[in-house]
């Protein structure tokens, strides 16, 4: 798991103040800035629990402008990605303590009331029958390790585009909606055929 000193040298910890629990980390990241605020696609959650794999991971994240969320097991992870302030990626290790990272798929797949998490599984597991095991749990996509930097930041810029056009259908869907409402309400105003008028 690693030295938790040295960790927190490296890491802020941070409060749920935001909903997210005590134990999730914060990487001091260079944040991509779209009119003052961090883009909402470019934040990530890491869950692994090898402390080395998770650092080798976060700063090649960071060095590419996402803000990162770790955390060490996947019920960690799952607490992160069920808040209310869930980041919208998240890269899950398969083999984990406490909740497996396919677990992890499963729970959050359920929760379709929320707005969607672009899961990408990370394992070395490569049969056919495995990677297949895991997107039917729920994960979007799959790197295999060791990882590949251009890969990974490849398919993580998969799943930006695909978290932009999800949150620009929602937004639409929001405005139809209240479209919508507005037109029932003018409907209710405006005299039938046939009625009187007055």
């Amino acid at each position: 798991m690693g030295n938790s000193k040295f960790e927190m040298e490296k890491f802020k910890k941070i409060k749920a103040a935001d909903g997210r629990p005590e134990g999730g980390l914060v990487a001091k990241a260079s944040k991509t800035v779209h009119n003052g605020a961090v883009c909402e696609e470019n934040r990530v959650l890491i869950a692994e629990d090898h402390y080395v794999s998770r650092h080798l991971l976060e700063r090649n994240l960071t060095n590419w402008g996402f803000t990162v969320v770790t955390a060490q097991d996947g019920e960690e992870a799952l607490s992160i990605l069920e808040s209310d302030n869930a980041p919208p990626l998240a890269i899950l290790d398969w083999i984990m303590p406490k909740l497996d990272g396919l677990e992890v798929c499963a729970r959050v797949r359920k929760h379709a009331n929320k707005p969607y998490v672009y899961l990408v599984l990370l394992t070395a597991k490569s049969q056919k029958d495995e990677i297949a095991a895991g997107l039917r749990a729920g994960a979007d996509d799959y790197v295999i390790k060791p990882f590949d930097p251009d890969e990974l930041r490849a398919r993580l810029t998969v799943g930006q585009r695909v978290v932009v056009l999800e949150r620009a259908l929602a937004r639409k869907g929001l405005e139809l909606e209240s479209a919508l409402a507005e037109l029932a309400k003018l409907k209710g105003l405006i005299p039938q055929a046939g009625q009187p008028v007055g």
